[in-house]
């Protein structure tokens, strides 16, 4: 979608979007290693761009320095989103041990 939007700013929201949509595994893993592919695509993209390499578009101007600038926002949003999966992770726990207990109970 980057690379269609010709790298405005716009569609590269859809890494956030998609980070978000990781949480349903509640573990900081997937979170971890989505923000991990985000990082290499942008470095790795943003340096075929610079060099002029296989039409690739990844930013309205390239550099380095937006590189960090999206690698900042996308650490500091991975950071929140693996506390509420650590969250997540422990309410579901939470509730599998009561359902065990009623169920226990009711026998």
């Amino acid at each position: 979608m980057i690379q269609l939007g010709e790298g405005e700013v716009e569609y590269h929201f859809s890494i956030f979007v998609l980070l978000s949509a990781l949480l349903a595994y509640r573990d900081y893993r997937p979170l971890s290693m989505g923000a991990a592919t985000a990082a290499v695509h942008h470095a790795l993209f943003n340096y075929l761009q610079e060099n002029d390499l296989y039409g690739i578009v990844c930013f309205t101007h390239p550099g380095f320095h937006m590189v960090l600038l999206h690698a900042v926002f996308v650490m500091v949003q991975t950071a929140i989103l693996i506390l509420i999966a650590q969250r997540m992770a422990a309410d579901a726990r939470a509730a599998s041990e009561a359902a065990q207990r009623a169920l226990l109970q009711r026998y």
